[in-house]
């Protein structure tokens, strides 16, 4: 694996403190590893796990000195027109181009 890994979940499930941990121990300390929050449409009857997921990515990267947060969630509301399609979850073009900019970003701090 190269030295810094991105991981996002995507948008069909969610993610455990157990699993993130079992995913740190994997990578390892040496590598650096972006975690990145989930932003699904506003539908909380069917994205049950967003805000559950969110939480665990955010709280866990802090007890890693590899782990580096990116809050796409947090992030991609304010520019939801913008860098989102009308489903909310995935990006237009200036989307992908702010996504992978910030994860650079983010990544080489």
């Amino acid at each position: 694996l190269p030295a810094l890994v991105v991981i996002h979940m995507g948008t069909n499930a969610g993610i455990t403190r157990a699993w993130f941990d079992k995913y740190m121990r994997l990578l390892g300390p040496e590598r650096r590893v972006v975690w990145v929050t989930l932003q699904l449409r506003n539908d909380y009857t069917r994205y049950t796990y967003e805000a559950r997921s969110n939480a665990v990515i955010r709280a866990a990267v802090k007890a890693y000195p590899n782990a580096r947060l990116f809050d796409w969630n947090k992030v991609s509301e304010a520019h939801s027109r913008a860098w989102l399609i009308a489903d909310g979850i995935h990006l237009t073009f200036a989307g992908r181009r702010a996504y992978a900019a910030l994860i650079n970003a983010i990544a080489r701090a």
